[in-house]
């Protein structure tokens, strides 16, 4: 079930900045949270594995994380799968 969220997350954010157009919204700080917790987990698994492979998601976290966190190191980026 996990797996047909992300994709819809995935269909739904397209190739937009944003969930809902140019500006980040309420959407994007839950969806933020979200994912940062399957896209950078400190372990291995096939739902994690299903995450990294969505390139907009693990985009939108960056973006996000640079908008927000500008302060992180993003010297660690996420290892998007194909």
């Amino acid at each position: 079930m996990i797996c047909a969220d992300f994709q819809a997350l995935s269909d739904f954010l397209a190739d937009k900045l944003f969930f809902m157009g140019k500006q980040p919204t309420t959407l994007d700080a839950t969806v933020y949270g979200y994912i940062g917790n399957f896209i950078k987990p400190p372990y291995s698994s096939p739902i994690v594995d299903y995450a990294l492979q969505r390139a907009n998601l693990c985009d939108h976290y960056e973006r996000m994380t640079q908008e927000f966190f500008s302060e992180r190191s993003l010297n660690q980026s996420i290892p998007v799968h194909s």
